[in-house]
């Protein structure tokens, strides 16, 4: 019964959070983490490992649904999310921000279901927020981002991911509440990795929308 009804405080959250509730600066940061983002991923182009995964969705195509940055070219909003994710990280300059480094997996998956759904500015920054305070409340939950003795990934970030992106769809109180259930199955335990789960995370999460 704890788990549930701590379940049901995070959908609270998530489904009754309004941009009037959040405070100015947390507005102005998140509008500052963003641009760094944003800038991150334009500088990827050049790297393989951005290029790549440009390149890998643009082969398989599919629905114009939301925007690969810096190309004005439209396909599926899961695989977006995937090259965004990858170009946004692939530098990893990222800003950090104890316990978790949520940025390159809040944003993409974001900014995916947000434009593809014509949500306002105000829309997508609320969703981002949201997204960026389960991470971090999870994170801590979870002891912190990466140990001392050997580099890991929280689960947190699989749960901002599907967290942004049902802030950002919208979803009622009971479709969030399954969504989040599917976050806990879908969560990886810390483990000895870094990179493809950043990407990965936020295409899956559109996936569930």
């Amino acid at each position: 019964m704890a788990d549930d009804r701590i379940t049901r405080q995070v959908v609270e959250y998530f489904t009754d959070l309004k941009y009037e509730d959040l405070p100015e600066d947390v507005v102005h940061t998140a509008k500052r983490i963003f641009m760094d983002i944003v800038g991150c991923g334009l500088g990827s182009h050049p790297l393989d490992k951005g290029a790549t995964a440009v390149k890998l969705v643009k082969a398989k195509g599919g629905a114009p649904e939301a925007t690969i940055l810096g190309t004005g070219e439209k396909l599926p909003m899961d695989e977006v999310a995937f090259a965004n994710g990858e170009l946004m990280h692939s530098m990893d300059f990222n800003a950090i921000s104890p316990p978790l480094y949520v940025a390159p997996m809040v944003c993409p998956a974001t900014l995916a279901v947000a434009e593809n759904q014509g949500r306002s500015g105000k829309d997508f920054l609320t969703a981002m927020v949201a997204g960026f305070e389960i991470a971090m409340r999870i994170g801590q939950s979870l002891g912190n981002f990466r140990s001392r003795e050997i580099k890991t990934r929280a689960s947190g970030t699989t749960w901002d991911t599907m967290g942004v992106a049902i802030a950002a769809g919208k979803f009622n109180k009971e479709q969030m509440t399954n969504a989040f259930g599917l976050s806990g199955y879908f969560a990886p335990i810390p483990c000895l990795m870094k990179y493809m789960h950043t990407a990965n995370n936020g295409m899956h999460a559109v996936k569930k929308l």
